[in-house]
């Protein structure tokens, strides 16, 4: 990491650069020192000479300052330096989603997920981001059946609830929406001890079926 007296010293020697093609790689690399320190004031004056040189950020460029932003939680800038690249690559298109899902906007993340040319394939990298999304969108799906009075004893929504973690690989969240259902019918055994099953958690399965041979179904 540099510290403050070589960063300013780097600054000034890419402020005399100019908007060269080694400039302009330096003030990258630059900007995303600044992201990953929390140096969000020498950050923006990067930027603001970026945009006094009137150049328009490439993918490179681009991806950094959306790390700048959304580490700051400044989405809405972050958001506006994406749309600003003029030909997006899948490295863009990962920032900003990463961007979204570090700050667990996971709606504003699917809309952008959906909204990916065909002409570009997703790769682990945003998988990856999707899972974690997905995981807390159904967390948010929970809370707001809770804010709407939707309790554990509303067995259609538990059951969804039960089924959309599980789906997402939590079956700690999946077993407590279980745990506090006042009444279960036979989708609720068999979802959860199938989810269990196939999470390899094989005793709590067991057990799950000796109480649900016992007759506890209700």
């Amino acid at each position: 990491m540099l510290d403050a007296a070589a960063l300013h010293l780097a600054k000034l020697r890419i402020l005399d650069a100019g908007a060269s093609r080694h400039a302009l790689s330096s003030y990258g690399l630059l900007i995303q020192h600044c992201a990953d320190g929390g140096l969000l004031r020498h950050g923006l004056q990067l930027h603001c000479r970026l945009v006094l040189l009137s150049v328009i950020p490439d993918n490179f460029l681009g991806s950094k300052l959306i790390s700048l932003y959304s580490r700051s939680g400044r989405l809405h800038d972050a958001r506006l330096i994406f749309d600003a690249i003029p030909v997006k690559n899948l490295f863009s298109w990962n920032a900003m989603l990463l961007a979204y899902s570090v700050n667990q906007q996971p709606a504003s993340f699917l809309r952008l997920f959906s909204s990916i040319p065909p002409s570009l394939r997703p790769d682990a990298f945003t998988i990856s981001a999707l899972l974690k999304s997905i995981s807390a969108a159904a967390k948010e799906i929970h809370s707001l059946a809770l804010r709407l009075g939707y309790h554990s004893a509303d067995r259609f929504i538990s059951n969804g609830l039960i089924t959309a973690y599980l789906r997402i690989s939590d079956p700690n969240s999946a077993r407590k929406v279980f745990d506090r259902m006042p009444t279960r019918d036979i989708v609720s055994w068999n979802s959860i001890i199938t989810g269990l099953s196939q999470e390899g958690h094989y005793s709590a399965c067991i057990q799950l079926y000796q109480e649900l041979k016992m007759g506890r179904t209700v």
